[in-house]
């Protein structure tokens, strides 16, 4: 009934933790090593002559170099190289348990010392979560035939460290379907096939709100109505959700997900707007707001023509922004604010429109103005970009797309135009080197007096040419020249490349005055 083995791990001719590692990688070759041989038939003719009771008296260091891997063999023990591991061994598998010493009595009270024991460590373990007392109260349990007992343990042993198939697998063997559902449920979406099956043992777990989900869920057939009802009832009864694991919520936020991913893509009409109140209520219980995504949330919105909670969603939302969020800023947001959307869309007619009828362009800020002109050069509108180029100043990458386009639209005033806002840039952010060969360029005097003006006066109006010092006397003498020639001409021909109306020459020789000695 009782065997005692005392002593016995330090005859081991190598640490069990090397021999292990030797069996995983199928290097171990027992025919050859014969102490180890040896040593394991000792071992399995000691621990199998006890009908009751196997009692290990050993070390300290032997306990925890070899005896700790039968604390719980299930999962210390690479038990699944085994064949037949399931049927064999892991369900049938008993562990070492901590024995007091009033356990070690007369035979004939063995069963009702292993009972007490066990009742202690199961409850200590559910008290606790603590998995290894769990365990250990199932093997004694299981020692004094508590079948159900034992089984339970074992089952919320499994459910403590994750194992939730095998935890619904000792549920549903002691027919506590209701711990098996939900462990299954837990599982993920691999195992919900399961949950089905375990609610059929107990009808009254098919009205689960799990059960409802993961049944349309496993039906690629079921209608978008269908699925629009069950997130109504949802609403209404956010009380019975169960998020006690983090499991919970996985479960949850990945049916929901894949259920509105269904509706979403929805060819007929649905009740949009009883949906979106449906997903607004459930999100209003904080333990369930993540469950629904805010881009699904956001796309219902949009379907249910309710633009301004759509784009408000979208924006608290971490995912890039789809077509449709712009539609909702353009329904939503008043002219200009709504520009950004329009051009984005493409909508260039419907822009400009609100553009031409929007009362306060003076208050248009530099993005607003570049975004009209590109509408403008995409509707190739040319008139009315002559007309909004001085506000366009501070885009001159945008001023010179417009040149090249309206140089092949043959838009000659246009380009003279751009071409001066280019010429003014280049004085007043000092680029002299781009303006004097822009001005070489020009060979012919025809060409030369379009332009020459406008260099003049933007010199004159400009600080940047009086700050030119002896080492940008390259810069300085070519200016000066294009200057004289404005004026007086050149050597060979007095006459000036344009004669400049009186009160324009006086503006720009009073703007000159100051610098006058470098002439």
């Amino acid at each position: 009934n009782r065997v005692v083995v005392l002593d016995f791990a330090r005859h081991i001719p190598r640490p069990l933790k090397s021999i292990l590692e030797s069996y995983k990688t199928q290097d171990l070759n027992m025919e050859s090593d014969l102490a180890l041989q040896y040593f394991l038939n000792r071992l399995y003719v000691a621990v199998t002559r006890a009908k009751r009771q196997l009692i290990i008296l050993d070390t300290e260091e032997s306990l925890h170099d070899f005896w700790h891997y039968f604390t719980d063999p299930a999962t210390q023990l690479p038990l699944h190289y085994l064949r037949h591991t399931q049927e064999s061994w892991q369900n049938n598998l008993g562990v070492i348990a901590d024995m007091p010493i009033s356990s070690i009595a007369a035979d004939g009270n063995n069963d009702d010392n292993a009972l007490e024991n066990a009742r202690e460590f199961a409850r200590n373990g559910r008290e606790q979560k603590d998995a290894y007392l769990l365990r250990q109260a199932g093997s004694l349990f299981r020692q004094v035939d508590e079948t159900m007992e034992s089984l339970l343990c074992f089952a919320k042993a499994s459910e403590l460290e994750k194992q939730f198939i095998a935890a619904a697998k000792f549920y549903t063997q002691a027919h506590s379907y209701s711990d098996a559902f939900l462990c299954c449920w837990r599982g993920l979406k691999t195992h919900w096939g399961e949950l089905i099956n375990v609610a059929h043992k107990q009808k009254t777990l098919e009205a689960r709100l799990e059960f409802r989900f993961v049944t349309l869920y496993r039906n690629n057939k079921t209608p978008e109505a269908d699925i629009i009802k069950v997130f109504d009832v949802l609403s209404k009864n956010t009380n019975q959700v169960i998020l006690n694991e983090d499991e919970d919520i996985q479960a949850w936020s990945y049916v929901c997900e894949q259920l509105l991913n269904r509706v979403v893509k929805s060819k007929v009409p649905q009740e949009w707007s009883a949906l979106s109140q449906s997903l607004a209520v459930i999100c209003q219980e904080h333990s369930l707001k993540e469950i629904i995504l805010l881009r699904h949330r956001a796309e219902i919105a949009f379907l249910a023509h309710d633009y301004l909670k759509a784009r408000e969603l979208w924006e608290a939302s971490k995912d890039s922004k789809p077509n449709n969020y712009y539609i909702a800023v353009a329904e939503s947001d008043p002219f200009p604010n709504n520009m950004g959307a329009l051009f984005k869309l493409k909508r260039w007619s419907t822009l400009l429109e609100q553009f031409n009828g929007y009362a306060h362009k003076d208050q248009f800020t530099t993005p607003q103005w570049s975004m009209v002109a590109e509408t403008l050069l995409k509707e190739q509108n040319y008139a009315d970009l002559l007309t909004i180029l001085p506000q366009l100043r501070q885009n001159m990458v945008l001023v010179k797309d417009i040149r090249r386009a309206a140089e092949k639209a043959k838009q000659f005033n246009l380009v003279t135009r751009c071409r001066a806002a280019e010429i003014v840039d280049w004085v007043q952010t000092e680029q002299w080197g781009d303006l004097l060969k822009y001005w070489d360029d020009k060979k012919s005097t025809k060409q030369r007096q379009l332009i020459v003006a406008v260099i003049v006066r933007s010199l004159a109006r400009s600080d940047a040419y009086g700050k030119l010092g002896d080492q940008d006397a390259k810069y300085r003498d070519g200016l000066q020249d294009i200057v004289r020639q404005q004026y007086f001409g050149t050597k060979e021909d007095k006459t000036p490349l344009h004669r400049m109306p009186e009160t324009l020459l006086f503006e720009v020789g009073a703007a000159l005055e100051p610098i006058q000695n470098q002439f």
